[in-house]
């Protein structure tokens, strides 16, 4: 059985997920619509990775294709490059996203301490379906791709070591990184030299595995574990990846279990003794500092700049990316960037800057005098006005870097996925508050957003001025209807009324 603890912390995250979705089913119903969910896509993997890399094998055999000119190097690759994403993609979530404070700053913190729920059971209660989707996911593309060796007779050892190996790394991955964030405090000041040990550590760890790897393809005759040139750094970095991932989180499961949910928090935020909150805008700002989500929105914003300094500083060095065949093809996918950091961005704001969250304020504001429109300003100033002052430059530099010409349609489009965010919490009535009153984003809320802010990423593809022009456009008249919809949602309180 269960420890009672982790029984509880499950019970707790699975009625988090019911209210955030809305769905009036038992949490035993969940539990199985999971569990089936779950077996299903697994199958599902399973089936079209089998077909694919079958179908590689085959070419492969022909000569139609060739990696490394060893038999099975083709499937075997397309496998670890797809789990290598897969993880990088879940890794990026766990850091950049809301997830990284789903433990740290859960809002129901103190009544886990109240009933001694341990912080490691509830890490395994939030992070553990995450990572068994990962671990699922990449084992069934690795036994597919078993299977498609085996059926064309390509079936090597090493390789066989090596795709059984990549899914337990890729979950170790990205447990480890969990495990980090859940206790250590997310301070932007330290998060870049937290950054650089955990690199120099990882080129450290990726000199044993190359080792490792040598030896193993010096030796071993009989068993024919024969490395070609090509395995050797993925080898290197599959086993580089797994030590440390498992280092990290032996030592993050060994604190949570010494400090389970602290009373108090080293980290505060200081605010100037003169800074007053003399307007609306200056209060929302105030709110908006005070959030405990804005180191996650820093670490997001840092990581756009670091991509930016690193694309311009390789095409200050003379690299030119549109001269270079494949990587010609990047700028097209400047407005997806764009939309995904500016929808996380969004998404932090909205738990404790959203309408959910603000419109009860705003309605109190209103009916002791202040003017609508004045409100309406100050939550489109400090939201969709942050959010593009912050990431625009850096999309800017990114497109001049790529493609040669500044990324002019990064503001609308940025601004357009920050509305879209907006208008998903204004128009949707459900309201989903925890015990700090932040709020999570709706089911209904989230695909309303993707819907309203989708144009504008497809208007900015055009070419030239068109495409300016058409983002720019769409992102008005996007802002014109949040303001409608917000002023509706702060003049007419919604009924409760179920007749």
């Amino acid at each position: 059985m269960m420890p009672p603890s982790l029984t509880a912390a499950f019970a707790f995250e699975r009625v988090r997920f019911l209210a955030a979705v809305g769905w009036n089913i038992s949490l035993r119903m969940l539990a199985w619509l999971a569990i089936t969910a779950t077996v299903i896509v697994a199958l599902l993997t399973f089936g079209a990775g089998l077909i694919a890399l079958w179908l590689l094998c085959i070419l492969e055999a022909e000569g139609v294709i060739s990696v490394d000119g060893a038999p099975g190097s083709a499937a075997a690759l397309a496998t670890v490059i797809t789990v290598f994403y897969i993880t990088g993609g879940a890794c990026l979530r766990e850091i950049f996203g809301p997830r990284r404070l789903a433990v740290q700053c859960n809002p129901n913190r103190g009544l886990f301490r109240a009933l001694d729920v341990e912080m490691r059971h509830v890490f395994i209660a939030t992070c553990g379906p995450r990572c068994a989707v990962v671990l699922l996911t990449s084992a069934s593309l690795a036994a597919s791709a078993i299977t498609a060796l085996a059926m064309s007779g390509c079936a090597r050892p090493i390789l066989l070591v090596l795709l059984t190996a990549t899914p337990l790394t890729a979950t170790a991955a990205v447990l480890g990184i969990g495990g980090w964030l859940a206790t250590h405090e997310a301070r932007p000041l330290t998060s870049a030299f937290r950054a650089i040990v955990v690199m120099l550590g990882s080129a450290a760890l990726g000199i044993p595995a190359f080792v490792l790897t040598r030896l193993l393809s010096g030796g071993l005759g009989p068993w024919n574990w024969s490395l070609p040139a090509l395995w050797e750094p993925v080898a290197a970095g599959t086993v580089a990846s797994g030590l440390g991932a498992a280092h990290i989180l032996s030592l993050s499961w060994r604190r949570m279990a010494r400090d389970s949910f602290p009373l108090c928090s080293r980290g505060r935020i200081r605010l100037p003794p003169s800074y007053r909150a003399g307007t609306v805008t200056g209060a929302l700002w105030l709110n908006l500092v005070r959030s405990p989500h804005q180191s996650a929105i820093a670490s997001t914003v840092s990581a756009v700049t670091l991509v930016a300094s690193v694309v311009s500083a390789v095409r200050l060095a003379g690299v030119n990316a549109e001269t270079l065949g494949p990587l010609s093809t990047i700028g097209g996918f400047l407005p997806w960037m764009a939309f995904i950091a500016a929808l996380t961005v969004a998404e932090l704001l909205s738990k404790d800057n959203g309408p959910v969250v603000l419109v009860p304020r705003l309605r109190v504001l209103w009916e002791n005098g202040i003017a609508a429109r004045t409100l309406i300003a100050g939550v489109l100033g400090t939201q969709v006005g942050f959010t593009a002052v912050l990431l625009s430059p850096a999309f800017g530099i990114i497109g001049w870097a790529v493609t040669g010409a500044p990324f002019w349609a990064a503001p609308s489009v940025i601004a357009a996925t920050v509305s879209a965010s907006l208008l998903g919490s204004s128009v949707s009535t459900a309201v989903v508050k925890h015990a700090d009153g932040s709020a999570d984003v709706t089911l209904a809320a989230a695909l309303l957003t993707l819907l309203a802010a989708s144009p504008a990423g497809l208007l900015a593809l055009l070419p030239g001025a068109i495409g300016v022009g058409g983002s720019s456009l769409y992102a008005i008249i996007l802002l014109g209807v949040v303001a409608l919809c917000l002023h509706r949602r702060i003049i007419y309180l919604p009924s409760v009324s179920r007749e």
